[in-house]
């Protein structure tokens, strides 16, 4: 009995020393006094998200009778003159429906005509059939994508398609099918009649789109304004399209983007500087823009930034008040972590581990964050160089001391 006791003992001593070994080992494994940072070059670019109000030279067409229909003839982005014809009234709806039945019996009885035309070559067969099977993916995709316009032309190019595929494979009475079309033309074409043609009456871009500000806005408006003054143009209430207006001529292709924005987030800004302006759709991404004007507050917290871009497309043409993402100075650099900063005899640096020894290298801050510093690059013998391992985590760290890393 009393050797079976002293043998628990020895085993409950020997898995005492096994349970300390192993948390020793575990303690050793998982505590790490020191953490380091490999050093990457990073280039990263002022952003900011903010309210954007956009104001261009523009003046409206006026249209005052209401009672009346009409239909444009240039498309939201084209360039018109003082005489171009940008509508066509009509009497009433009907009748204007009977001009878009006409125009598009046009395109189908044009489409058949040139059908009629075409070779019956294996080569040309070949061709054909490819088009037609890029054609129907595109209108599927378009489809998808909800995109109205392009679906459109992709029926249009598809009838056309199809008509010259049954020229080719020896089909007939083509010419029946014309003569039915035209027939059927004439009669749509008898039910309307075109009132009067509307022009431009000025030059610039054409815009369908309006909403009551056009002649409250201007660029000469945003010159010697207090912030303040600048601030309640915001609150200017849009409205929808007046009736008594066919849409507006925008007289230049510069415009002005007014923008509010705390002093901290953009203090690197300044008249002159260029900047990059993203607004949401795919086609209003990096437009160049520049600084033409700096407004702050009394409490210098906040200021109004005026942009000058001259980048224009339909878009454009009626944004008013609309989310922006500003990006001013773009910095390349290394990137370190605050918390590797030290300040060793008013230099400001950080410890990184060289042969197994802590040394200090100096730092040139570009940029700085809440979380970290972009530091300039190749500054020379006894600054922080790319792939150097930094100490981001560690006491009592000096030049010389052995830094013990596993």
């Amino acid at each position: 009995m009393k050797n079976k006791g002293i043998s628990y003992i020895i085993s409950g001593l020997f898995m005492m020393f096994v349970l300390l070994f192993m948390a020793y080992n575990g303690f050793r494994y998982f505590y790490k006094p020191i953490e380091t940072e490999i050093t990457y070059e990073y280039t990263i670019a002022d952003k900011e998200k903010t309210k954007a109000l956009v104001i261009r030279e523009e003046e409206v067409i006026p249209f005052p009778r209401p009672q009346e229909v009409f239909d444009y003839t240039v498309d939201d982005g084209d360039v018109v003159i003082g005489k171009t014809v940008i509508a066509k009234t009509y009497e009433n709806e009907d009748a204007l429906l009977n001009k878009s039945k006409t125009a598009e019996l046009d395109k189908k009885i044009a489409a058949l005509e040139s059908a009629l035309k075409t070779s019956s070559s294996l080569k040309e067969i070949e061709n054909l059939t490819t088009q037609i099977n890029k054609s129907v993916s595109t209108a599927v995709v378009s489809s998808v994508r909800h995109d109205l316009e392009k679906i459109g032309e992709t029926y249009e190019a598809l009838n056309f398609f199809l008509a010259k595929k049954y020229v080719m494979n020896g089909g007939k009475n083509l010419d029946i099918s014309i003569a039915k079309l035209k027939t059927e033309r004439e009669s749509y074409s008898q039910g309307f009649t075109e009132k009067e043609n509307i022009k431009a009456g000025k030059s610039g871009y054409f815009s369908s789109y309006t909403d009551n500000l056009e002649e409250r806005l201007s660029p000469s408006l945003l010159k010697e304004k207090s912030f303040e003054e600048l601030e309640k143009l915001f609150s200017l209430s849009q409205e929808e399209k007046s009736t008594d207006c066919l849409g507006k001529v925008v007289k230049d292709h510069n415009w002005l983007a007014l923008c509010i924005t705390d002093v901290k987030k953009q203090d690197n800004l300044a008249v002159g500087e260029r900047v990059t302006l993203d607004f949401k759709e795919k086609n209003c991404r990096d437009l160049p823009a520049t600084v033409i004007n700096i407004v702050k507050n009394s409490d210098n917290t906040k200021m109004a930034v005026v942009l000058k871009c001259n980048r224009i497309n339909e878009e454009l043409l009626s944004k008013r008040l609309s989310d922006i993402t500003i990006s001013s100075k773009s910095f390349r650099g290394y990137k370190v972590n605050k918390s590797a900063l030290r300040f060793i005899d008013n230099k400001e640096g950080v410890y990184v581990i060289e042969g197994g020894i802590a040394v200090f290298k100096e730092i040139n801050v570009i940029y700085s964050s809440d979380n970290y510093v972009i530091c300039a690059p190749d500054m020379g013998e006894g600054h922080l160089e790319i792939f150097d391992e930094v100490i981001v985590k560690g006491t009592d760290i000096y030049n010389g001391k052995l830094i013990e890393t596993t």
